[in-house]
């Protein structure tokens, strides 16, 4: 099994959303939907073998969640007329 895992400092999504570019906010996203399921995927087979590692696969699904619902908060500009 491989797993990619790509760190971003907390700050990163905070100056993003007030960047404001949804181009940049909407790959955030997707980048941030891959490593929730790969860390899902990686709590799940810790899980019998090493369950503190699974644990904090767990906990980053977790952040990870928290994160992207932050950024959908922001994806999508209303329409000014």
């Amino acid at each position: 099994m491989k797993a990619t895992i790509t760190q971003i400092y907390a700050g990163q999504v905070a100056e993003t959303v007030k960047g404001g570019n949804t181009v940049k906010i909407r790959h955030m996203i997707s980048r941030k939907q891959k490593a929730m399921a790969e860390a899902l995927e990686l709590a799940e087979f810790y899980k019998t073998d090493k369950p503190e590692f699974a644990e904090e696969e767990a906990t980053r699904a977790k952040r990870l969640q928290r994160e992207i619902r932050q950024l959908k908060k922001f994806s999508i500009k209303p329409q000014v007329k």
